[in-house]
């Protein structure tokens, strides 16, 4: 089996260099609203260690003017989730869902009682029984989707007793005739409540090392598994099967269905959980499934014209403005290409059937898509606008497929101003007027559209006199390194990033922030702050305060820190 794997995977490495997903002609039309959608499932969805690939699924359809509004019996995320009223390009993302950690499906379809849910159910939840699984009375609040979206089964497979795979948990599931099963009561309550509504059924996701379920036999058993849910869903009407795996799958590992370890959290300990890179991959597997296109990152769509006819190596490019740049290309196999504009830029290596980002995997080669004629990766560079959910830095896509989000620059390419590659570039192109999402031809023409960054918020208000620096009223100071030892902030909330190095004193002035390095060594005069907030970043949990000095009228105050959740290199200091 191992090695028919490794077989259809150079195969394909040999048919195409990169597995990027191109525009078909044939490409649906995508919805403008998905109604109301119910989200059910276990801890991967409801997210863990990373804000769950339910985020950067609301991103694509904000990306897209898609409409939706999510329903379901929890809120929110267990860990390192999204901020409570987040929004991205303007559009509110209200976490609402019907997952919950080490959930099982026949908890949800409830056959019995696991105490997760409040020993709720589905069948609740969609007001076909008023009694939960352990025979309360519910009075709680019913939906009727439009839309479903299913990950369940994973803590069926790998959690229940006994240990291992094993006929019993797959027939538990879908019935020894593959017939049946909590997966038909989940699927048959969710048509009979709405019967026009779209079901999408994600297969399991692969993993790496977790708990005791290491063994290449529960690996393989669950990727069985899979394929056994396929057989049980087809002809099903109305449903739809989502291979979330591809992109995720580490084929080169001598274990069956071994996840990219880049895409999953802390391996080792809890290697099941997607990573934040892993959730990007999982929700293009899944907008690709309902036909819905890719993200722009709030980019306008647009094709570049290809410049390279012949097999140079390089391709310049004018002088980018204050937009951002971009280029697209047809990469060959084991080829670094980097794309800079002079002073900084970004290396990709595409090795191994891998798109590798620094040493971190950005995107595993498997895939079960058919091969496009045409594999175009595109990069853009945008400055982005962190109020509307768009960071600085370099955005990568295969196809339409984002797969590289707010990538840091590197400041080693100080001199070159264009694309460059260690192979002939084929089909490539450079813009230097602007950056640029991939054009689709199933796009819409509506949705978030980034604008510039306020002018305010960036200050250039200030000046360096007798060792003094003064910042004046801004939103926000921006500065790489402060110009001067002792810092003067006046009136107006500011926000100072970069360097310390070499500041002793700081006066802050009304309602004003300041963001400084860990290490710096400070006095800090809050006489003028009638609000303030004063975050050291970058250090440990048992970080020296003793560096700090905070006064008042000259007076020392005690200041308390505070470490945020999960943000041990993050102190906030109050008093």
């Amino acid at each position: 089996m191992m090695a028919d794997m490794k077989k259809l995977f150079s195969l394909f490495v040999a048919l195409l260099a990169l597995p990027c997903m191109a525009a078909d002609d044939k490409a649906p039309t995508p919805p403008t609203d998905l109604g109301k959608v119910m989200f059910v499932g276990d801890s991967i969805t409801h997210g863990v260690n990373a804000p769950s690939w339910r985020w950067c699924f609301h991103k694509i359809l904000a990306d897209n003017g898609i409409a939706y509004e999510s329903v379901g019996y929890r809120t929110g995320n267990l860990s390192n989730g999204v901020a409570a009223g987040a929004e991205y390009g303007g559009v509110a993302f209200n976490n609402v869902h019907s997952a919950q950690s080490s959930a099982r499906a026949w908890e949800l379809a409830g056959r019995k009682a696991g105490g997760r849910f409040d020993n709720t159910n589905l069948l609740n939840w969609l007001g076909l029984s008023d009694k939960t699984t352990n025979g309360q009375p519910y009075t709680g609040q019913t939906w009727k989707p439009d839309t479903f979206i299913l990950l369940i089964g994973t803590n069926d497979l790998l959690s229940d007793a006994p240990a291992g795979v094993n006929p019993d948990k797959v027939n538990g599931l879908l019935g020894a005739d593959r017939k049946g099963g909590d997966m038909k009561t989940i699927l048959d309550a969710m048509q009979k409540v709405s019967p026009k509504a779209k079901i999408y059924v994600m297969t399991i996701p692969c993993w790496t090392r977790h708990a005791n379920n290491n063994d290449a036999a529960v690996h393989q058993g669950v990727a069985d598994y899979n394929a056994e849910l396929a057989k049980a869903l087809k002809g099903r009407k109305g449903t739809k099967l989502v291979d979330i795996n591809n992109g995720l799958l580490d084929t080169t590992s001598d274990t069956p269905f071994y996840g990219c370890e880049n895409m999953f959290n802390r391996p080792g300990a809890d290697g099941l959980h997607p990573s934040r890179q892993g959730d990007l991959i999982m929700a293009n597997n899944l907008a690709d499934a309902m036909g819905l296109p890719g993200r722009t990152a709030g980019l306008e769509r647009k094709a570049l014209k290809s410049e390279e006819k012949g097999k140079k190596k390089e391709l310049t490019m004018d002088k980018p403005g204050n937009a951002g740049f971009c280029a697209e290309f047809s990469a060959a196999a084991n080829t670094s290409l980097t794309l800079a504009d002079g002073t900084q830029g970004l290396t990709l290596h595409f090795r191994d059937g891998k798109v590798l980002y620094g040493e971190n995997t950005i995107l595993m080669g498997n895939s079960t898509r058919k091969a496009p004629k045409s594999p175009i990766c595109r990069i853009a560079y945008t400055p982005g606008n962190e109020a509307q959910g768009v960071s600085a830095g370099y955005y990568v896509w295969l196809g339409d497929d984002l797969i590289g989000e707010g990538l840091k620059p590197n400041v080693s390419d100080s001199s070159y101003c264009g694309l460059k590659s260690s192979t002939p570039l084929k089909k490539a192109a450079t813009c230097a007027e602007s950056a640029y999402a991939p054009a689709a031809k199933n796009a819409p023409k509506s949705g978030f559209r980034l604008t510039p960054a306020d002018p305010n918020a960036v200050v250039a208000d200030y000046e360096t006199k007798d060792g003094v620096l003064t910042i004046r009223k801004a939103k926000k100071a921006e500065l790489a390194t402060a110009d001067a030892p002792a810092v003067v902030m006046e009136d107006g909330a500011i926000l100072i990033l970069g360097s310390a190095q070499g500041v002793q004193n700081i006066r802050m002035g009304n309602a004003a922030n300041l963001t400084l390095p860990a290490a710096a060594e400070l006095s800090i005069d809050i006489t003028g702050a009638a609000t303030y907030t004063i975050i050291l970043a970058g250090g440990t949990e048992g970080m020296d305060l003793s560096k700090l000095r905070l006064l008042r009228n000259g007076q020392p105050v005690k200041a308390q820190a505070t470490i945020p959740d999960r943000q041990a290199g993050t102190v906030v200091v109050t008093e």
